[in-house]
């Protein structure tokens, strides 16, 4: 998974410095048009290379994807009582991750007003910002999973409550920047917050028998399709009435949500202290049921 975001990470810096030379260098038309060739290429790259690899899946179409008997199979397996405070762990991890996308959507497209209006930056220095920013996440998540974690033996969940911690003060740093290196320090102090989202879909395969993975997973993207909806409303509605007093509510409201974020998992480690694995016992139970 980290791997995966790296691979992103990588992918975003070296579009973030690309974009403004080939914007002056093409104009709109021909950069959104680049944009949609390489989209096309990936998704063409992936239904033709990448290969199912569940035993026994079933190769489906548009009308799997929208059978409902698989979206009330998807239900209620998640929302099924388990053992352990089973059920709790599992949805507040869900929730927690799908917010992480909910700031994510909602800030993004305000991101460089908000320096262009407080700080006075063009979008040369945004697009450096930008970059410099996704570099110190890559380099945060993959120092931190082979170095943090395999030295210190820190589990999935506690890395994840740093990570969260780490982008609120972060969130905090932004919403009072008054100097352009705030925002770079805010960035350096946030450096574990890419591994949030590996950490906590990590953490349920653990945690999940296998058979339940996917569906927990197509509950949790589920929910951050939504987010493109709501979060950018909200957002932008709250920029548009808090501009001309204080521009960074928008980042004392994702500083609060990050905070929640850390308080949900906090819960989910409080349980996990209190009970033994959630695969444990219900491999049991359905070793029992076989018997």
């Amino acid at each position: 998974m980290t791997i995966v975001e790296a691979s992103v990470s990588v992918g975003s810096v070296i579009g973030s410095v690309a974009s403004s030379y080939l914007l002056r260098a093409v104009g709109n038309v021909y950069l959104l048009l680049i944009t949609s060739s390489l989209y096309v290429i990936a998704y063409v790259f992936t239904n033709v290379v990448l290969e199912e690899s569940l035993r026994g899946a079933v190769k489906g179409g548009l009308k799997s994807v929208l059978n409902i008997s698989l979206i009330k199979e998807m239900i209620t397996e998640c929302f099924k009582e388990r053992p352990n405070h089973g059920r709790a762990q599992i949805l507040l991890l869900t929730v927690a991750n799908s917010l992480s996308v909910f700031i994510l959507y909602g800030v993004m497209s305000l991101e460089y007003l908000y320096t262009r209006h407080k700080l006075n930056w063009a979008i040369k220095q945004y697009t450096l910002y930008s970059a410099v920013h996704t570099t110190v996440n890559f380099v945060g998540a993959f120092f931190g999973v082979v170095v943090v974690q395999r030295l210190f033996h820190v589990t999935d969940l506690a890395f994840s409550i740093v990570a969260f911690l780490s982008a609120t003060s972060e969130h905090l740093i932004k919403a009072f920047a008054v100097m352009s290196w705030h925002l770079y320090l805010g960035a350096g102090i946030a450096v574990f917050r890419g591994l949030s989202s590996p950490l906590i879909r990590s953490m349920l395969t653990k945690i999940l028998p296998p058979q339940d993975i996917a569906k927990v997973f197509a509950l949790m993207c589920a929910i951050e399709g939504v987010s493109p909806l709501v979060s950018p409303a909200l957002y932008n509605s709250l920029y548009a009435y808090t501009i001309s007093s204080f521009p960074g509510a928008i980042y004392i409201l994702s500083c609060g949500i990050t905070g929640l974020c850390a308080i949900f998992l906090g819960f989910v480690q409080y349980f996990r202290w209190n009970s033994p694995s959630i695969i444990y016992d219900s491999l049991n139970e359905n070793q029992e049921g076989e018997e």
